[in-house]
């Protein structure tokens, strides 16, 4: 099983049939629990975002509106 996507469960599954008798029903959770840590540690890298410096009187923002009259 190489795949990174794979879920615990579907691994939890396929254990058994490569290693019988060494995975009882209770050990799930655990495997669930090493699965989310693996993944907070090795899986893809949060979004990446650049924050903008607002400088004053660098730029300026107009929509035309045309102040002439009080209609």
């Amino acid at each position: 099983m190489r795949d990174p996507g794979v879920q615990a469960k579907a691994a939890f599954e396929w254990l058994p049939g490569e290693h019988p008798g060494e995975y009882g029903d209770g050990q799930l959770r655990t495997l669930q629990r090493r699965f989310r840590l693996w993944q907070q540690e090795n899986g893809p890298g949060r979004e990446l975002f650049f924050e903008q410096e607002w400088q004053p009187d660098q730029q300026c923002q107009s929509d035309f509106t045309h102040m002439n009259s009080r209609a």
